[in-house]
């Protein structure tokens, strides 16, 4: 009934989105966490009015309008409604669309609760403030008012919505901070209107919602700042000459859900969207053609892009769900390019690995899909640990390490609150990736072997359900071709490194390895797989690895250019491979008892070769040619214990 009745202030009618939200605002629907989920109910008591014949919508250029037998009904209802409802006549003052040329006097304002006085021919207001403690609604819109004295709003701390659209006000009075409770303010279409003052609307508390659509405001160009408003829910910011407008902030609006009018921002190079509530990117987001810039920190709720619809995007992204701090590898690179942290893969489902965006905007980007609980922590470079245990062998190579931010495309996968089915496109153009924590990951062929061409380094730790980084299926699909690092730790359900049959490319530009803690690793690679430029491999605490490949291979063709290789803990492994190791230069075993034989033979190569090892290691090995040990440099080590190494897995 009291949606009903408020048609009593709008006797000329209105859109019915306008007649919504005024009923959100007045508070006849509440109890919706947003915006837009109370429109739906809106839309659904219109539709119940239209069915009573209570209402009539009219698809007319003023939208919703009330025929003239309903308004009679609606007025005599509002009469009775005097026993403690909403309504009561006697606390409303409706005096729209008379011709008045001057408003009704002050004490006929007194004790009002809503006063509509639009609609007329009304150029001035009492000099003197009007005494409104229980004024919630004033609707003064459509009339010539020039000005609004000074302190005209000091007794009306209760008033909630304001409606001064389509007025001649030229500023706006200070007493507006007196308006402790105001969650409305319509101050569109006011032609002369030039300066908005936005420390005085910043100190509205409850303002909730903001227009200035068609409002000649020049202080907003060419930086329009909204910020840290903590109720306002929607702003609409299309004033006139908004494609003057360079910069828009709305940092720290904590309520914001809707941004209207931003396709008339067409100049705009900077928008700053952190700490809202949006759930999509605003309207007309396609339109901002000259957008250079786009921070959408702290953004929890915005989890859907459609990025098949996006034709446009600036040159530099600083996306966070999580906090309004970039992440350590974007403050290290510098601002530039994409930085995105998200919680759901599924954000990038619909970008496709050949979109153009890819071509056109998105060369540089770091991207980090994650909870935001995981932030900080468990990102660190393993080789950085002041409890990695291995620290020390790793010294002569450690400059050749590099980081994330060595690389212009990085993507790290923490935990996820879904599958990683859909990062298949961002994976294609991805240079080094990480991948940790992650509890749904079991190989990384779900995310299409085609999709990994462009990497370069490969990291993964503790994903535990992972039982193999490629499966492949096919010998005309190759995997990893471009990958020249790689390290996997802490796996404890991997099996292999590569099962199946993948192309002649696949991992030929290998040239590190490191595996560690892999309980269940059985092989690395299934055979046929030559590792030609591969330099550096390291394996440790694996105890069930026999062999490196599934069938034996010949050294000189799986290995020809690996110069260091580390076992370390390996108690089950009895062959390295057949043949011999041409490259060999240096050579470290510990925890090996039952690997007795090494893949050397008497040449050039092999002098210079340094070895370290166990005593009884070394004295138990077998050798086809015991001129073989004479031409090495063994250095000792004493005997592996792990009495003093935490559990890791």
């Amino acid at each position: 009934m009291e949606c009903w009745l408020y048609l009593s202030l709008f006797p000329n009618g209105l859109d019915a989105f306008s007649l919504i939200f005024f009923w959100i605002m007045e508070g006849f629907i509440d109890g919706f966490q947003w915006l837009y989920d109370g429109i739906g109910e809106g839309e659904s008591i219109l539709n119940e009015l239209n069915e009573r014949q209570m209402f009539q919508v009219e698809d007319t250029y003023d939208g919703t309008r009330i025929p003239s037998h309903i308004k009679s009904k609606l007025f005599a209802v509002t009469i009775e409604s005097s026993r403690g409802r909403r309504f009561p006549r006697d606390k409303m003052l409706l005096k729209s669309d008379m011709a008045l040329t001057q408003a009704p006097n002050a004490e006929e304002w007194e004790d009002k609760v809503r006063i509509s006085l639009s609609f007329n021919q009304i150029q001035s207001l009492f000099n003197s403030p009007p005494n409104c403690p229980t004024l919630s609604t004033l609707f003064l819109h459509c009339n010539p008012l020039r000005k609004i004295p000074d302190s005209f709003f000091e007794h009306m701390n209760s008033l909630r919505l304001l409606h001064l659209s389509k007025t001649h006000i030229s500023s706006l009075p200070s007493s507006l901070s007196c308006l402790c409770n105001l969650r409305m303010l319509f101050l569109s279409s006011c032609p002369c209107l030039y300066t908005l003052p936005l420390p005085l609307i910043q100190s509205l508390p409850k303002l909730e919602a903001l227009v200035l659509g068609g409002t000649p405001i020049k202080n907003l160009i060419p930086k329009a700042s909204f910020e840290y408003m903590p109720n306002l829910r929607l702003l609409d910011i299309a004033i006139i000459n908004a494609y003057c407008i360079t910069q828009v902030s709305v940092r720290g609006c904590r309520s914001l859900e809707d941004f209207s009018g931003i396709s008339q921002l067409k100049n705009l190079e900077v928008l700053d969207l952190s700490g809202t509530r949006i759930r999509f990117l605003p309207n007309g987001f396609e339109h901002l053609t000259q957008l250079t810039r786009l921070d959408l920190l702290d953004t929890k709720y915005l989890k859907n892009v459609n990025w098949d619809g996006i034709v446009h995007l600036p040159k530099e992204l600083n996306w966070d769900q999580c906090c309004f701090d970039l992440p350590t590898q974007c403050q290290v690179r510098g601002r530039n390019g994409y930085c995105i942290s998200v919680t759901d893969a599924n954000i990038f489902r619909t970008l496709d690995a050949h979109s153009p965006l890819w071509e056109k905007y998105i060369h540089e980007f770091h991207l980090y899909v994650g909870a935001c609980e995981e932030r900080g922590k468990a990102k660190d470079d393993p080789f950085e640990r002041t409890e990695f245990y291995y620290g020390g062998i790793y010294s002569h190579i450690k400059i050749q390490h590099p980081t994330p931010t060595s690389y212009s495309t990085s993507f790290e996968i923490g935990s996820t609150e879904s599958d990683l089915n859909g990062i298949g496109g961002v994976l294609y153009h991805t240079k080094f990736l990480s991948l940790q924590k992650n509890q749904f990951i079991i190989t990384l062929s779900h995310c299409g072997i085609k999709n990994t061409g462009n990497l370069i380094e490969c990291r993964i730790e503790k994903c535990y359900k992972m039982k193999s980084l490629i499966v492949g299926q096919s010998a005309d699909i190759d995997a990893l071709e471009s990958l020249e690092k790689l390290s996997m730790f802490h796996l404890a359900n991997l099996s292999t490194v590569c099962e199946g049959i993948v192309g002649h490319k696949s991992f030929t530009s290998l040239n590190c390895i490191y595996l560690e803690s892999c309980p269940k690793l059985v092989s690395l690679f299934s055979s046929g797989i030559h590792l030609k430029k591969l330099e550096i491999l390291e394996i440790k605490s694996c105890k069930i690895l026999e062999s490196l490949f599934q069938d034996d291979q010949a050294g000189q063709d799986a290995f020809p250019s690996l110069r260091s290789l580390y076992l370390w803990e390996l108690p089950k492994l009895k062959s390295i491979c057949q043949g011999y190791l041409p490259a060999l230069e240096m050579m470290k075993v510990k925890g090996c008892p039952n690997l007795r034989k090494l893949p050397l033979y008497v040449g050039d190569s092999i002098t210079g070769l340094k070895i370290s090892g166990e005593p009884n290691w070394w004295n138990n090995l077998v050798w086809e040619d015991t001129g073989i040990k004479n031409h090495i440099h063994f250095e000792e080590r004493s005997p592996f214990t792990l009495e003093s190494f935490p559990s890791t897995l």
